[in-house]
């Protein structure tokens, strides 16, 4: 979407003639040429031309994308709401990840449907273009080639005369991630990128680098920590090295995660991160050994999750099954955040 085209839009709806919104930084030619794409103008004068016709640098970023790509709709995905939008989101790449996911679950019988995604491997890191592959786009197909490996090892393990050997897998897929930790370690300042593609990958990084990646996503993306976006993602990360320690029962970081949880959204005042905060507690009350307490927590959360009328992709009471069969039974069932 041209930019001048969007812009000349936002003016329009605004009821704002190019005489009202010129002044001595752009003149009304220069903004004629701007809309009509004739005309390229520098950051500053652009950041300028919004704000006389009071649109943030960042509204216009997200309308931008919702012309550019397909983004879900506000009811569908939560992270789009309360400013957890943020530009380097890519919903094609989601949706993918949220198929395959799917098909963790339900199972793949036919090897030749896991080989299919190599095309969306490629789409990343050969594009039609010919540029070369940007870290994202390394990323991105990285994490379809674990899901892949994801599907192949619960494909092995469903066959009569085969055994699964999660650790053996595990292994597998914490050596395949080891670019992504590598490059994580090497950045001092950490902006929504990194928190973005640690929390992509966290379930399939070893819980001990995670503990300490953790500490250190906190502390190096500090300086963006009240960017709304950072901010969510900040919690939202928090969340879900807490699954990968409470399914592992390593009680003292999963208590620890949910401890910096709660300091962070005390100065968010997030309410559905202050919910999932709560269903969390019960969790770990479960897991701990009070399961009855846990219970009656975890079902206060699903009780302000239906007042709230979140929907998201997985609904509380569904999870809570799922934990209450892991607390019986640590390998029988886990979910992740």
């Amino acid at each position: 979407m041209d930019d001048g085209t969007l812009f000349r839009e936002l003016r329009r709806n605004r009821h704002l003639t190019l005489q009202q919104v010129a002044d001595a930084t752009n003149s009304v030619a220069a903004i004629s040429k701007f809309e009509r794409g004739l005309l390229a103008i520098g950051f500053a004068r652009f950041e300028h031309l919004l704000g006389r016709i009071e649109v943030s640098l960042e509204e216009f970023v997200f309308l931008r994308a919702q012309r550019t790509v397909q983004l879900p709709a506000p009811d569908e995905a939560n992270r789009y709401r309360e400013g957890a939008f943020n530009s380097q989101d890519d919903p094609v790449f989601e949706a993918l990840i949220q198929r395959m996911g799917a098909l963790t679950s339900t199972g793949v019988d036919d090897p030749a449907m896991i080989a299919d995604f190599d095309t969306d491997v490629a789409r990343y890191l050969q594009p039609a273009d010919g540029h070369v592959p940007t870290r994202r786009e390394r990323f991105s197909a990285l994490m379809i080639q674990v899901m892949q490996a994801v599907l192949r090892g619960n494909e092995l393990g469903r066959r009569a005369d085969q055994h699964p050997r999660i650790g053996v897998l595990m292994a597998k897929l914490n050596e395949m991630v080891r670019p992504l930790v590598s490059y994580l370690y090497s950045v001092e300042t950490w902006g929504y990128f990194e928190l973005y593609w640690f929390s992509v990958f966290h379930i399939f990084i070893a819980n001990d680098t995670s503990h300490q990646l953790l500490r250190v996503a906190l502390t190096r993306s500090e300086q963006y920590a009240l960017f709304p976006s950072v901010q969510h993602m900040r919690v939202d990360l928090l969340f879900g090295v807490f699954t990968d320690f409470i399914n592992a029962r390593q009680l003292q970081w999963a208590q620890a995660a949910l401890a910096e949880a709660d300091r962070q959204i005390q100065r968010t005042g997030d309410l559905g991160h202050a919910n999932n905060l709560l269903f969390c507690r019960g969790w770990f009350q479960i897991i701990a050994g009070d399961v009855a307490g846990g219970t009656q927590t975890c079902q206060q959360a699903i009780s302000i999750e239906r007042i709230l009328g979140v929907r998201s992709d997985h609904g509380y009471a569904d999870v809570l099954r799922i934990i209450l069969r892991n607390q019986e039974d640590g390998s029988s069932a886990a979910f992740y955040m």
